[in-house]
């Protein structure tokens, strides 16, 4: 009865960064319900900052580096269709073994 529970309210709310209890789920899970730029930006700049802070990473470059490499490998867990619209709406160019789905 309730099995869609989750992704039904998760479209009902809006989606900003907040790690929560700082697991995977908590950190990069609202990430791959994100469907358009202006939230995808949004959440990035919020995710780098929050990493730089987090992990003392004194680079923003390297950062961003570290949340693309995360974002890109946890849309792997999900389905072709997440992938591609991770791809489409953070921009980010998805490459080496991630190709298969990239195109």
């Amino acid at each position: 009865m309730f099995k869609n529970f989750d992704r039904f309210w998760s479209k009902k709310r809006k989606i900003v960064f907040n790690p929560g209890d700082m697991t995977n789920r908590s950190v990069l899970g609202p990430a791959m319900e994100i469907d358009n730029k202006t939230d995808a930006e949004k959440y990035f700049k919020d995710y780098v900052s929050w990493m730089m802070s987090k992990y003392k990473i004194p680079s923003r470059e390297d950062a961003e580096d570290r949340a693309v490499a995360n974002l890109k490998g946890y849309s792997m867990f999900y389905d072709e269709k997440i992938f591609k619209r991770m791809n489409r709406v953070f921009g980010k160019c998805f490459n080496g073994y991630y190709d298969r789905y990239a195109g």
